[in-house]
């Protein structure tokens, strides 16, 4: 009987915490706009980044166009992320038309 009460009140503390966790987007987290996917689309065309090296320099390239049009910055693998969401679909035309 004394195991039951111990599990059972283990088990309600993990309830009372999980209640309190917030899930999804931080507060606050934009999206990206027209002119930073833009941006984006041109230091990648410049850069042909074919591994991590080429992603950083295109990281540094975007945190200083960030920097001087008044855009948030965006981490390394965010940067790769988006554009492997819409790069692939855009870059196919240029280079076959």
């Amino acid at each position: 009987m004394v195991n039951i009460q111990k599990r059972k009140q283990i088990s309600d503390d993990k309830d009372e915490l999980d209640e309190g966790l917030k899930r999804g987007r931080p507060h606050g987290a934009g999206n990206y706009m027209a002119e930073d996917v833009s941006a984006l689309l041109d230091l990648v065309e410049k850069e042909l980044p074919l591994g991590q090296w080429g992603w950083q320099t295109i990281h540094c390239q975007f945190t200083k166009w960030a920097r001087l049009n008044c855009c948030p910055e965006r981490a390394l693998k965010s940067l790769e992320t988006k554009y492997k969401q819409v790069g692939p679909h855009i870059s196919s035309s240029i280079y076959y038309s």
